[in-house]
């Protein structure tokens, strides 16, 4: 009904499929590193508990939440692209990449827990963030069907490119950083100059139909 908070729940809904798609999968695929698998899992576990500090610290700083994001989607898709181009034989090396790249993965995955929030108004913030977190869980389901099709070196390439592709729709969206949460519909097409108001609807009288 109305474009203006269509386009954001749509580029929402992909974000969260995608990340945690990614996230999943890399999870997964934990068990292809070398060296102790306990090891592995419980370093790639901590790096991700200090993304969730670092990444709240950063997107409350002057960096905003739009940059911080941008960023951790551009530093994971360098991970993955080097590790591919160059295809480390030292363990050690190809477990820093993945450290580094789970680090900054999770700490976009982080944010969207209070940007997404912020960018819907207060009547239908908790319904559209519990779509898109749906969206989420639903990335999650197919990937262990998807690894199973798919060669790991086609997936890391796909997981690059769709980090690239999360980064750029990211760009769309605006910074919520410091700025008070719109509190109705109306407030959000109001700033649009009121252009993306249905016909047959007066903000007038609250959104009532006239």
């Amino acid at each position: 009904k109305y474009p203006s908070i269509r386009y954001k729940f749509l580029i929402f809904c992909f974000l969260f499929f995608v990340t945690s798609r990614i996230y999943n999968g890399i999870s997964i695929g934990i068990k292809n590193l070398e060296g102790n698998i306990y090891i592995n899992t419980t370093l790639l576990y901590l790096f991700e508990a200090i993304s969730y500090i670092v990444s709240a610290l950063l997107m409350n700083s002057k960096l905003g939440r739009k940059i911080t994001i941008i960023s951790m989607y551009s530093i994971s898709a360098v991970c993955l692209i080097t590790n591919e181009i160059f295809q480390f034989k030292n363990p050690i090396i190809t477990l820093i990449i993945n450290l580094i790249f789970r680090f900054f993965l999770s700490g976009a995955y982080t944010c969207y827990y209070t940007y997404t929030l912020e960018n819907y108004p207060t009547p239908i913030r908790t319904l559209a963030f519990g779509l898109n977190s749906s969206c989420g869980n639903f990335g999650g389901l197919l990937i262990p069907m998807i690894i199973e099709w798919v060669k790991p070196r086609v997936m890391l390439v796909c997981y690059a490119g769709l980090c690239i592709v999360d980064a750029i729709l990211v760009m769309f969206l605006k910074e919520t950083v410091g700025l008070p949460m719109e509190e109705t519909i109306e407030e959000i097409e109001k700033m649009k100059g009121n252009t993306l108001i249905p016909k047959g609807v007066d903000i007038s009288n609250g959104g009532e139909t006239i």
